[in-house]
């Protein structure tokens, strides 16, 4: 059992149970997957930071993350310097309502 969030505008309830993503959705939506075996490496963060460097070079000055309500994985989004967004993008959250929706400044 581990611990899951459940987001109300920029506050987080944490509650118990387990979570596990389904199969990737080929709608064109980017995904940032880090295998059990490879998590605590710094990988995701290397990724995490080429996804910001990239992001850059287009002109962006945001990036809207819709994160698995996961203990570890909205910890990890914070501390790459995303914060809680007040209310998710509507289609992000038709897409996702169990997510956890953060915006990093760019």
């Amino acid at each position: 059992m581990t611990s899951l969030y459940v987001q109300h505008g920029t506050e987080l309830e944490e509650r118990r149970g387990t979570w596990s993503a389904p199969t990737w959705d080929p709608h064109g939506l980017a995904y940032l997957h880090v295998s059990r075996a490879f998590r605590g490496t710094g990988i995701g963060r290397r990724l995490s930071d080429e996804l910001d460097l990239i992001a850059r070079d287009t002109g962006a000055t945001e990036i809207v993350v819709s994160a698995t309500p996961s203990k570890n994985t909205v910890h990890f989004y914070l501390r790459c310097g995303c914060e809680l967004m007040t209310e998710a993008l509507p289609e992000l959250y038709e897409l996702e309502p169990e997510d956890v929706h953060l915006r990093k400044m760019l």
